[in-house]
């Protein structure tokens, strides 16, 4: 199954929908606030929901097939990082 990392994923709304397509979803956000909101809101049917920085994100090398960052990449404080951090993570 493809793993598909969603970041910036707030409340895990979107991350649900590509769960239920198919995809091993990873959502990462910084704000435990909003992911707490999301397991709550989802229940036991969610996908990972993961407190991380996306610059330096908590996630094994070579680990995800592709990476969504939807209406985010403008928030990033240090986007060579962040950049750095995407590559690490995805697949060859």
């Amino acid at each position: 199954m493809p793993r598909l990392l969603d970041l910036f994923c707030g409340a895990g709304g979107a991350a649900v929908g590509y769960h239920r397509a198919g995809f091993d979803v990873v959502g990462v956000d910084i704000c435990r606030t909003y992911l707490e909101i999301g397991v709550t809101r989802i229940g036991s049917f969610r996908p990972h929901l993961v407190v991380g920085d996306v610059e330096n994100l908590p996630l094994a090398s070579a680990n995800a097939h592709a990476i969504l960052a939807y209406e985010s990449f403008h928030h990033i404080p240090n986007r060579r990082r962040a950049m750095a951090s995407y590559d690490r993570v995805l697949r060859n």
